[in-house]
């Protein structure tokens, strides 16, 4: 079995599949459900059944990215982040805020920040089935009392509207920014796209291989097999291609931590 690989993204995805108990390249390697970068002085994540906690404080430049692929990779699984999940920092947090909002003039600006943490918090307490309550969640338990004063929530609601149609706005405006970048993809101006939550395929400029937005590859030869059950319209749920394993195809093509843009699948398939 292989064990050492040149690249990060490699070994983030076997561990992300769980298809091996270990694997390292220079500066990021995992032991059965944990997975560090650099040395065992920084835990990146931990996966446990279904969920993984990923630790996104406290990190380098490199690490940063690390990060940022490993969220790829594992979007298969419910995510937490331990800016989220720490009760310890979750309550800095909010007290950072707090002291904030006094002379604030866009108050919404560190309310809202706070609420969303508690809801986060919450979450993650509710997955884990954690009923103890520390000192310092009691604290932002009346902390978050406070915010949810009658005073503040008809404020708070029109905010939200407020946010609601800026969403909207933001959200066409990323649409456009990101059919620039997948053409860009497709011309191999870029080597990979991480920010949005479907993946996009293309045929290497070699032909042997299709290449994910992610950046990984497989071969022309499996690729076309896959291609040609679907087609057929075929049961290709546990189907095998690389070292990953397909979900399901609805409304976009699972396999692994890959969620394939079907009219990509369709685009590049075509081209087999």
């Amino acid at each position: 079995m292989k064990t050492v690989y040149n690249s990060p993204t490699d070994v983030l995805h076997l561990f992300a599949e769980q298809s091996q108990d270990t694997a390292r390249c220079s500066n990021v390697f995992f032991e059965g459900t944990r997975i560090w970068s650099y040395g065992y002085h920084y835990l990146m994540a931990e996966i446990t059944g279904n969920s993984i906690l990923i630790n996104d404080r406290g990190y380098s430049v490199t690490t940063s990215k690390h990060v940022s692929q490993l969220r790829s990779a594992t979007r298969q699984y419910k995510q937490f982040f331990t800016s989220q999940t720490d009760e310890k920092t979750v309550l800095q947090s909010i007290e950072t805020n707090l002291k904030s909002l006094i002379n604030a003039r866009k108050k919404e600006k560190y309310i809202l920040p706070c609420l969303n943490l508690f809801d986060k918090l919450n979450e993650f307490r509710e997955y884990k089935c954690i009923k103890t309550k520390s000192v310092e969640y009691k604290t932002i338990c009346k902390l978050i009392k406070k915010l949810n004063s009658d005073d503040l929530s008809e404020y708070l609601k029109k905010e939200a509207d407020r946010i609601k149609k800026e969403k909207i706005k933001v959200a066409k405006k990323e649409a456009i920014e990101l059919a620039i970048q997948v053409q860009k993809f497709y011309n191999y101006e870029y080597f990979s796209l991480y920010r949005n939550s479907e993946d996009y395929v293309r045929l290497s400029k070699c032909g042997d291989f299709v290449e994910t937005s992610q950046n990984v590859k497989v071969s022309v030869k499996e690729a076309k097999i896959l291609y040609s059950l679907i087609q057929a319209g075929k049961d290709i749920k546990g189907f095998k291609i690389g070292s990953y394993t397909v979900i399901s195809i609805n409304g976009t093509l699972t396999i692994g931590c890959h969620k394939i843009n079907i009219d990509s699948m369709n685009l590049t398939g075509k081209k087999l």
